[in-house]
């Protein structure tokens, strides 16, 4: 309890300061649109990727972290990035987020609609 610990327990009752059990989403319960991108740009840019989305929600990464191996091995960064980025959009319960490959000049080759999921 906060008497103890100083720290309030989480939403779910578990200790504060505890992960949530594997494979449960970090943010639970429904957000608005703007808000589950906002909690994605966020941790794509503490992971250093520079996030910008466009007037429909999309989220279009003008860099990629790992450039200079993605220029000799495409596939492979490439795939890890979408990897990555499907990772942390069902990490956030954001299911909305719809990450793929789309590789372009100047950017990432990641691109994450905001299609409803199939």
């Amino acid at each position: 309890g906060t008497a103890t610990t100083g720290r309030r327990p989480r939403r779910d009752g578990a200790p504060a300061g505890t992960a949530p059990p594997q494979g449960q989403p970090l943010r639970p319960g429904k957000r608005p649109a703007a808000a589950e991108n906002v909690a994605a740009e966020t941790v794509l840019r503490s992971h250093g990727f520079e996030p910008w989305h466009d007037q429909t929600g999309t989220i279009w990464l003008r860099n990629c972290p790992f450039h200079q191996l993605a220029t000799r091995h495409p596939e492979l960064i490439c795939g890890m990035n979408l990897a990555f980025i499907e990772g942390l959009a069902a990490g956030l319960g954001v299911s909305r987020l719809r990450p793929a490959l789309d590789p372009g000049p100047g950017r990432c080759c990641v691109v994450i609609g905001t299609g409803q999921p199939a």
